[in-house]
């Protein structure tokens, strides 16, 4: 059970905190580094985690009354990606149907992007989070894949 749960429509995601959860003994979790904005480290090995060429889609179970993965599906490919940190960036963003404006920070990384790692962790050398992969924009690349794909033009 979700205790509270915080959704930004705009910046595409949502974070709860689960009621009266107890995590394994030893178990460690990552942390989210939290930067100012002045603090953007431009330079930093990072990581991006995601499931890049791997889709699937998930289906609800009436009896458990969640979302399942079809087992066709598994196991999930991780795709580890390295790249570098190059600048921070802050975006207004306008709601399509009023006038209302909401700030978002970013930050842009060396990485060309692969669809499929949307909402994987950006990490660094010492596994900590700097931010969640969004708004991937990749270009051609000038080599062929099984899936193609999305290029900006």
């Amino acid at each position: 059970q979700v205790e509270s749960l915080a959704v930004d429509n705009y910046g595409d995601i949502a974070v709860g905190k689960i009621l009266n959860y107890e995590p394994p003994a030893g178990q460690q979790y990552p942390t989210f580094t939290q930067l100012g904005d002045d603090e953007v480290p431009s330079g930093r090995s990072l990581c991006i985690l995601g499931h890049a060429f791997h889709q699937f889609t998930t289906v609800w179970d009436d009896e458990s009354d969640s979302f399942k993965i079809p087992p066709a599906a598994l196991p999930i490919p991780r795709f580890p990606m390295e790249c570098m940190l190059t600048r921070g960036i802050i975006a207004q963003i306008q709601d399509e149907d009023s006038s209302t404006v909401h700030e978002r920070k970013f930050i842009e990384l060396s990485s060309p992007g692969l669809r499929g790692q949307s909402g994987g962790p950006v990490f660094d050398v010492n596994a900590k989070i700097m931010g969640l992969q969004s708004q991937t924009i990749s270009h051609e690349m000038g080599f062929n894949t099984k899936e193609k794909q999305w290029v900006k033009k």
